[in-house]
């Protein structure tokens, strides 16, 4: 079993990816009915992924201050959680993956209908360092494939990405939809306030959309003053929900430089796989042709793709985002 463990966490060096192995892995190896994987952010944030007994990955969306989850994650961020813990009632596990000064995650296994055993403790504690190594591969990865100045996916890494959504629609039947966005009249900015003043515009931008967008979705610097953006499990209601909402954020947001208040927009284009197109080739096509009527059209607007494919003829959606997905989206 732990061979089986350290072969399969092996085969990856992407977070996304190292995430639902050892979420997979851990809950079938443990009999658990849930697991949870703690990621440090910044500023001592966080979020978790959890995998229920039921199979699905899902956020967690809030905990109780006073539970032992709570009270553990806060341990674990300040440094006093630093080896494996059992709940009193043998019933929760608590493994921090951490290599050297870098605190990587905190796994927790939980299972409410008998206590855990003693080999299986003895099991999680002879794969952790194999975990923290995994995590610390996928980290450093992780830097190799973030741009520097915004802070979000570099294009070489957008198009591996956009490659796996088509390949789990092509599996799995799973929608996804792109958006293209453009700073307007950049040019005017730097020319005017200077490349320093644009930098800061970028990384505002930058913040605007990853302060739009789910856990799950995928934000790219495309070049220059372009971003990318893959929505996953999204149609196109939910593709124009999510892209008015960048709109607005960016619209709202200035930066101040030498005294001065600077001012911008952004245009967006979309399309969807597979209500407007079925092919990544003609996805991306699709939502810069879009992109392109949003910039003649007067700029600061959203332009969805007007194609539309057979089989999203005969298909019909729900005419908006539905209150929980939107909940997720504003979290």
């Amino acid at each position: 079993l732990v061979y089986s463990f350290i072969n399969s966490i092996s085969k990856t060096i992407d977070m996304e990816e190292l995430q639902n192995i050892v979420l997979d892995i851990t809950s079938d190896s443990f009999d658990a009915d849930e697991v949870d994987i703690v990621l440090p952010k910044s500023e001592g944030d966080f979020r978790i992924v959890t995998r229920s007994v039921s199979g699905e990955k899902k956020p967690r969306v809030e905990l109780a201050p006073d539970g032992t989850v709570a009270v553990a994650i806060k341990r674990w961020l300040s440094g006093q959680l630093k080896e494996q813990e059992i709940s009193p009632e043998r019933d929760e596990i608590f493994l921090p993956i951490e290599k050297g000064d870098h605190r990587l995650a905190l796994l927790i296994v939980r299972c409410c209908r008998r206590p855990f055993r003693e080999e299986r403790l003895a099991l999680l504690g002879a794969i952790s360092n194999h975990i923290a190594i995994a995590f610390e591969n996928a980290r450093l990865y992780r830097i190799a494939i973030t741009d520097d100045l915004t802070g979000l996916f570099t294009v070489r890494y957008f198009r591996t990405c956009l490659e796996r959504s088509q390949a789990n629609f092509d599996r799995y039947g799973e929608k996804f939809a792109l958006l293209m966005m453009d700073i307007d009249d950049f040019k005017i900015i730097n020319d005017t306030y200077g490349h320093v003043a644009g930098d800061e515009v970028l990384r505002k931008v930058a913040a605007c959309i990853l302060d739009s967008i789910r856990i799950m979705d995928l934000g790219f610097r495309y070049g220059g003053e372009e971003f990318t953006l893959i929505l996953h499990s999204t149609g196109v209601h939910g593709g124009r929900y999510v892209a008015e909402r960048i709109r607005e954020s960016v619209a709202a947001a200035e930066v101040m430089v030498n005294d001065s208040q600077i001012k911008f927009t952004i245009s967006i284009g979309i399309s969807v796989c597979p209500e407007n197109v079925l092919t990544v080739k003609e996805l991306m096509l699709e939502a810069d042709k879009a992109l392109y009527v949003a910039k003649r059209s007067g700029k600061n607007r959203v332009v969805l793709s007007s194609r539309i494919t057979e089989a999203a003829q005969t298909r019909e959606e729900p005419s908006a985002v539905s209150d929980s997905a939107k909940l997720e989206i504003l979290q």
